[in-house]
């Protein structure tokens, strides 16, 4: 009969049965597939038969199952020099790996089947490796790991015009963008989401820190923790000011409670733009304030970027001082400002004070200060 035109119906059969997760009857398929691989001595098609028939064991939830069927396509694509092959077992053990929680093997698959797909120049493969590996190090807690290899996959798989993979990797890094607090990357993705698969129902990174929220607090989760997220929740809803602003203002009660200065501060900071923006300068005066009284009493840490932060909020205390007509508070705030702009060597963030500084004297009267 024809031989070729049997393989592929039993393929084909195989692979429909496991769409509908008649797992049983995929593998009897594939499984005669194999037999008829091995009868006719086709060393390349056993392997990636074998490959076929661990990745539905893995489906099923049998990893172990998998990872052997996988091992026992590894010694074949060996046998016949198939690298591409050898890349895809190794992929598929780290993914098994993975599922089975075993990290440090799941990495160090992955990594050799990396290296692999880039010695046989397989760019897709290389790409979605990447996202995997970024996966594995999501789910073991080195977001910043993560976010380092996901966003060079989403690079490669935007460059090779690969949508759909595209814009998985993007849910990924939009994932680890909301663990680490960055609402506005994670926003971006979802705006490139919605661009690469607009049909897509997109949850929201507000909604997604939101339902966070919700399940670590039926968890009993920590004041710090609440807090972290609240101003996250703050973060991502600043548009939506007043809500931002409960957010922001629960977070400070916790951080008051618990001590944590530095935590108050930045809820100050947070609620003195989002009042800016609303333009109440006068309670954007109180909250800028209140976050330089930090900045006053032991803060410094001997870091550039403590310094400019400080920088900031006394730039923003000198503007909020102007709009609200106190003129000599805003002269005190940008005098500081101006000095800790000079220690960190911002030229032009000391020009830009220097100009309100004249503006404000100029308000005033004082046109010697103004043209100084």
């Amino acid at each position: 009969g024809d031989f070729v035109g049997v393989v592929e119906s039993l393929n084909r059969l195989a692979v429909c049965a496991g769409m509908v997760g008649a797992f049983d009857e995929s593998l009897l398929r594939f499984e005669e597939v194999l037999e008829l691989m091995r009868q006719s001595n086709d060393r390349v098609r056993e392997g990636k038969c074998l490959i076929n028939i661990g990745t539905t064991y893995a489906e099923m939830g049998d990893t172990e199952t998998a990872i052997a069927r996988f091992e026992e396509s590894l010694i074949v694509a060996r046998a016949c020099g198939d690298v591409e092959v050898e890349a895809a077992c190794y992929c598929n053990i780290g993914s098994a790996c993975s599922q089975r929680k075993e990290t440090s093997r799941a990495l160090e698959s992955y990594d050799i089947g990396l290296r692999l797909l880039q010695r046989v120049g397989d760019d897709k493969g290389v790409a979605e490796c990447m996202h995997n590996i970024g996966a594995v190090h999501f789910n073991d807690g080195n977001t910043e790991e993560a976010v380092t290899l996901l966003d060079k996959a989403f690079q490669m798989l935007r460059d090779q015009q690969e949508v759909q993979l595209a814009a998985n990797c993007l849910h990924s890094l939009k994932a680890a963008y909301v663990r680490m607090g960055d609402s506005e990357r994670a926003e971006h993705c979802v705006r490139l989401i919605q661009e690469y698969s607009p049909n897509e129902d997109v949850v929201s990174v507000a909604e997604q820190i939101d339902a966070e929220l919700e399940r670590r607090l039926a968890n009993g989760c920590s004041a710090e923790e609440e807090a972290t997220l609240r101003v996250q929740l703050g973060d991502a809803l600043s548009k939506n000011g007043h809500v931002a602003l409960e957010h922001y203002a629960r977070a400070l009660t916790l951080r008051e409670g618990a001590g944590d200065r530095l935590g108050v501060t930045e809820c100050h900071t947070k609620m003195g733009k989002i009042r800016m923006d609303q333009a109440d300068y006068r309670g954007a005066l109180d909250s800028f304030g209140l976050a330089s009284e930090y900045y006053e009493s032991g803060w410094r840490d001997g870091r550039t970027r403590t310094v400019a932060a400080a920088s900031g909020t006394y730039y923003r205390l000198g503007e909020c001082a102007v709009q609200c007509g106190e003129y000599q508070e805003a002269v005190e705030a940008l005098k500081r400002c101006l000095a800790l702009r000079e220690e960190c060597e911002d030229e032009e963030g000391a020009r830009e004070c220097q100009g309100l500084l004249g503006v404000v004297y100029q308000k005033m009267g004082d046109t010697r200060n103004a043209m100084s």
